[in-house]
């Protein structure tokens, strides 16, 4: 079932849901398989995430992209003043805020996997390879 879930970027706030099953198993592929998985923790700065986002390859970002912005007819991510569907002109002269915005809906999708980490001993949430 999708969640809702608001962000902000470049001081706009955006409201939208999260994507089904099926789009969320496939943004989690494409995050692991480009390295882009690590960048893609809560307490990520804005420009560590948009760095990572600029680093993998145009195509990969731009299915992402979809990934999260649309289900089927469906628009998943409006800005939250006046439901305005997501898309690159809404980010003339700050095409930053455009790669936070789809940095930040990943980060809604794919916040779950951060809970397979386990606390250690120690408290921290690193995980030791066993032999």
């Amino acid at each position: 079932m999708a969640r809702s879930f608001t962000v902000e970027a470049g001081g706009v706030e955006f409201k939208g849901s999260t994507a089904p099953a099926k789009a969320q198993i496939e943004m989690l592929h494409i995050a692991g398989r480009t390295g882009l998985i690590v960048s893609l923790q809560e307490k990520a700065s804005d420009m560590a995430l948009v760095v990572a986002l600029t680093q993998i390859h145009p195509d990969d970002f731009t299915a992402l992209r979809k990934l999260c912005f649309v289900s089927g007819k469906e628009d998943l991510v409006v800005r939250a003043a006046d439901n305005v569907p997501v898309g690159e002109n809404l980010f003339q002269d700050a095409p930053q805020d455009f790669y936070l915005l789809v940095g930040r809906a990943l980060v809604e999708n794919l916040s779950p996997f951060w809970q397979l980490r386990k606390a250690t001993v120690e408290g921290s949430a690193e995980q030791t390879a066993s032999h």
